[in-house]
C-alpha cells in the first residue's frame, strides 16, 4: 500500500509536476530523506509551521528541529535544498537585462571565456527583458553551431519564456558570423515563431569580442526571411 502510493506520486511528478499541490510536492521531496515512512503528515506540519514552501526552505535549522518528526536526514535534505535555492537566486540576481547591451555582451564573453569546445546557450527572457533561466547545450557539430530542434522546443515548452536570446562561441576564430551561423539563426527564429516566443538576439563570442545579430541589423533581415518562409508574422 505504502510503496504503491509512493510509486503513484512519482508518476504524477513525472507527468504533471505543475499540477501537484504544495503538500504533495513536499511529500515527494521527503521520500528521499525518510524511506518507508508516510511523509504526508510531516509535509502538512511543515507547511502549517512555516506558511509555505518558501518559508520552509528559508527556515533556520533550529526552527526546523522543533518540528515533530524531523530527523537528521530530513534536516540535511531541507538545508541542502535551501542552499540550492539561495545560490540559484544569487545567480539570477546577477543575470543581465538585454536592454543593457554592454552588460549583456560582457556577461556572454565571461561565460565562454576559456572554453575550447563550441557550445550554445539559450537565455530565457521575461517581459522586463531580463534573463532568468539559462541552458547550455553542446553543439551537434564541433565546427559550427547546431542544435536539435526538438531539444529547443522542449526547452521553450518547459520554461515558457516571453522571449529568447541565444549565444555561442567561436573558440579559436573571430566573432564574425559565418553562413552556417546565419542558417542556424534562421532555424532558431522559425522554432521560436512556431512556439510563440520572441527571439531577441543571437550573440557570438569570439577572438577579440562579440557579434550581435540585433545590434548589426542582421536579426531583422533574418526575421523578414523567416516570415516569408513561415507565412506568419515573426515577433
Amino acid at each position: 500500500m505504502h510503496e504503491g502510493h509512493r510509486e503513484r506520486m512519482r508518476i504524477r511528478l513525472e507527468r504533471e509536476a505543475g499540477n501537484l499541490e504544495d503538500h504533495e510536492l513536499l511529500e515527494i521531496l521527503l521520500f528521499f530523506a525518510t524511506p518507508r515512512v508516510n511523509t504526508n503528515p510531516l509535509a502538512h506540519e511543515l507547511l502549517n509551521a512555516f506558511g509555505g514552501l518558501e518559508g520552509i526552505l528559508t527556515a533556520d535549522i533550529k526552527e526546523l528541529e522543533k518540528i515533530k518528526g524531523i530527523g537528521d536526514s530530513t534536516l540535511s535534505l531541507l538545508t541542502c535544498m535551501s542552499e540550492f535555492g539561495r545560490r540559484t537566486q544569487s545567480n539570477r540576481d546577477n543575470y543581465p537585462k538585454l536592454t543593457n547591451a554592454e552588460s549583456f555582451h560582457k556577461f556572454v564573453r565571461e561565460r565562454f571565456d576559456g572554453l575550447e569546445d563550441e557550445v550554445v546557450e539559450l537565455y530565457a527572457v521575461d517581459r522586463g527583458s531580463r534573463v532568468y533561466f539559462i541552458k547550455r547545450l553542446r553543439s551537434a557539430e564541433q565546427t559550427r553551431a547546431k542544435l536539435n530542434p526538438a531539444d529547443v522546443s522542449r526547452f521553450l515548452a518547459y520554461v515558457r519564456p516571453y522571449g529568447l536570446a541565444i549565444s555561442h562561441n567561436h573558440p579559436s576564430a573571430p566573432a564574425e558570423p559565418s553562413i552556417e551561423d546565419d542558417r542556424f539563426t534562421l532555424d532558431m527564429l522559425l522554432i521560436c515563431t512556431f512556439n510563440g516566443v520572441r527571439m531577441f538576439d543571437h550573440v557570438i563570442a569570439g577572438k577579440g569580442g562579440v557579434f550581435s545579430y540585433f545590434a548589426e541589423g542582421k536579426l531583422q533581415t533574418l526575421k523578414d526571411r523567416a516570415a516569408r518562409i513561415s507565412g506568419v508574422t515573426v515577433p
